[in-house]
Parts: C-alpha cells; structure tokens; sequence
C-alpha cells in the first residue's frame, strides 16, 4: 500500500477523481432569475433539522459531486452548513496559495435563482417530504443558493459547473470551518475494514451504523447493475445490516423524472433510523426516495473509490498519513 504525507493538500488534490452525471439531458431554457421562496424555514416539513439530508436535489447541471456532497453534510455535520441566505465560505485547497488565511473565499450572492417558463427552477431544488404548512413558503432553497455560491466560487455559471470530485467538495464546504478540519482518502482492498474503521485507526462508522463524518463514493466509468449510474457521485450514509446505505443525489427530482434505484443486491425491506430523528427514518421498500442499502460485492463492482472529511480534534496527530491505493481492481 502506498503511502503519502498529505500534511499540505497537494498530494491530496492530486489523485481526485472527477465525476460529473447529468442524468436528466438538456435543461430547459431559462425563462427569468427571480426568488423562489425562502432559504431555511424550521417550520416546513421536515423540522427535526433545519437543513435535512433528503432536501438537497440535483436538478441539470452535472454536479452530482457538489449535491451529493452537501447531503451528507446536512446527514453527518449538519451544524457546519452556513446559514446565511446571502455570504457563502468556501475553502480553496490549491498548494499555490501560501497563506493560509487566504484559501477561504467569501461569496456573496443575492436570491435570485433561473427558473423554466412553469416557474419551477431548473438546478438544485429542496424536497419536502410531506405537505407544506398552510401558510408557509411553498419552497426552501438553501440547496439552490448553495449551488448558485458554489458556481460562483468556481468561477462559472450554474448550468456551467465543470467536473468534480465530491471529497474536495467536501473540502470546500466544510474546511473553512476550523483548522480542525483535514482530509484524506481511505480506499483499501477490505471493504469491511475501510468502511468501519480508517488507515489511521480512527472509526468511521458510529455504532448505530451511522457515518461519523461526511462520506461520498463515486461509480466507475461503467456499471454492470441495473439502477446505478455511471461517473456519478453518491452519499455514503452508513451500514445496515451490512449493507452499504447510499443517496442518489437526484433523489424525488420530480414524478415524471423519478430514475429508477438498483434492484438487484439491495434491501427490499425494513427501515433505519440512526440517530433515532423522525425524519431521518430510511424505508427501504421506497423505490423512489433515491436511498437504498446496497450489498457489498454489488457496491465493489460498480463502485470506484470513496472518503471522508477526518476531524483531527479526535485524533490530534501533527501528521496524517494518507493510504492511497485502488479500492478494487478491475
């Protein structure tokens, strides 16, 4: 196994993979930029958060990193998202910038966002998993204007978002945060083992199966199951029953866009609940929620690499070494 000190960024950015699945095709033309509702109401369904794993939809743009990424922060850290409306961080890993203190970007952006002619935005969008509140907001877009920031941090548009790799995602969203903060991948040949418990002996995965951090995996160039896709970026969400719990990024998009889950290898029944929050509870006879329990041997065929954000105040050494090596071949 190869061994690399990743205690700067380099070698880190280095080895990302990009990723980038536009699984909806053409987006429609852009009928005007306008306000679409309000950015976090506690008072909408679900309310046992105030950003809820589930609300964050990939609309037609191909940054299933981005999105996929944003969902497990909301599952795993949720308490690090911003909650201004208006000023976004993010945190620019390039070595180039020798300062420390400016590698966190600022954006500022205003609320408007690009919708179709229906008035239904066209990029990210927000689930509501049950019926609005008489008299509330119909919408929440703190996906789509986290999305708007992210475009504009990377120099682009929304619908222009380039490839990406969703660790470094992960990075920008949540590096700014504290110094506290480092990454690294963990990829091993024992998948088991790599999931539970990381290169640096550090646990990955709580008791109640749970992720402890923020995790994504990303599909090899081609897959052989039915109902994943792809070069597509996923949230790693934790491990039921042994098998591994994933999000789809374009999960609920809308009923006449519902891409259809993996069949073959997954939990067909049952439910999960985590961290005991009503509205965290996973079904999984739902086919149509975009989270499903995958079986190991179908996730080691299918999928290339994932990782985690490692929070070093649990594991205070000066130096992380970073494991990289093919998590399967072929």
């Amino acid at each position: 196994m190869k061994k690399e000190n990743v205690d700067s960024e380099e070698s880190f950015c280095s080895e990302a993979q990009n990723t980038g699945a536009n699984l909806l095709g053409a987006a429609p033309a852009i009928s005007q930029w306008k306000s679409c509702g309000t950015f976090c109401n506690p008072m909408l369904p679900p309310i046992t958060s105030r950003m809820n794993f589930r609300e964050p939809m990939q609309g037609y743009s191909a940054d299933c990193y981005f999105i996929a990424a944003l969902s497990s922060v909301a599952w795993a850290a949720q308490s690090s998202l911003s909650t201004s409306s208006t000023s976004f961080k993010f945190y620019n890993p390039d070595p180039s910038i020798i300062d420390p203190n400016k590698r966190t970007i600022s954006i500022a952006i205003d609320q408007n966002l690009p919708v179709e002619a229906s008035g239904k935005m066209i990029f990210a969008s927000c689930y509501v998993k049950t019926a609005v509140v008489p008299g509330m907001p119909p919408v929440e877009t703190w996906p789509a204007l986290f999305e708007k920031a992210y475009a504009s941090f990377r120099a682009k548009t929304i619908g222009d978002l380039p490839m990406g790799n969703g660790i470094t995602a992960l990075v920008n969203i949540l590096s700014i945060n504290s110094s506290a903060w480092k990454y690294y991948y963990i990829w091993d040949a024992t998948l088991t083992n790599v999931l539970t418990r990381s290169p640096d002996n550090s646990s990955n995965i709580l008791a109640s199966g749970k992720t402890k951090y923020p995790m994504v995996a990303w599909t090899r160039n081609a897959t052989n199951a039915a109902g994943l896709y792809p070069n597509h970026t996923y949230s790693l969400l934790g491990i039921s029953d042994g098998y591994i719990v994933l999000r789809n990024p374009y999960a609920n998009r809308d009923t006449s866009k519902v891409l259809p889950e993996p069949t073959a290898g997954v939990k067909t029944a049952g439910t999960w609940n985590p961290d005991g929050l009503p509205d965290n509870l996973i079904d999984f006879s739902d086919t149509k929620d975009g989270i499903f329990a995958l079986r190991a041997d179908i996730f080691a065929q299918n999928f290339l690499k994932f990782g985690r954000i490692n929070n070093l105040l649990e594991n205070p050494s000066s130096e992380i070494v970073a494991h990289l090596a093919e998590l399967f071949t072929g």
